[in-house]
């Protein structure tokens, strides 16, 4: 078996697993290489880099790239909270008569705050 058939293999085998993205929560770094996000904790495991050409007319590029990678970090750290805030809402507007009217309008006060932290979350506010 060549190396094409190898790695061709092993395509096949990675595409039948069912992979997990690598856990959050995730930070953006900076070095004279470029931009990287790392997965914060005690592995500090690279997640992607993104390489910026050190050049005076990329400048506009580079703060794009920056944004980007930043825009990218606080979207997937406020994934969760966003999930768990819309299952909340969901569950807060098709309470049924199981529920007695106070604990219907705390369940829906609780849901209305979740969905907040993590609107803030998602819009860098929190």
């Amino acid at each position: 078996m060549d190396m094409i058939d190898r790695a061709n293999d092993e395509a096949r085998r990675l595409e039948s697993k069912p992979e997990s993205h690598t856990p959050t929560p995730w930070r953006a770094s900076k070095d004279k290489l470029g931009l990287h996000i790392f997965q914060e904790g005690p592995e500090n495991r690279m997640v992607a880099s993104a390489t910026i050409m050190d050049s005076l007319t990329l400048s506009k590029y580079r703060e794009t790239a920056r944004a980007n990678v930043e825009f990218i970090v606080r979207a997937v750290n406020a994934h969760d909270a966003l999930a768990e805030a819309l299952d909340s809402l969901l569950k807060a507007y098709s309470i049924t008569t199981e529920y007695t009217e106070p604990d219907a309008m705390r369940i829906r006060l609780n849901a209305k705050k979740q969905a907040r932290a993590a609107l803030a979350l998602a819009r860098k506010e929190a």
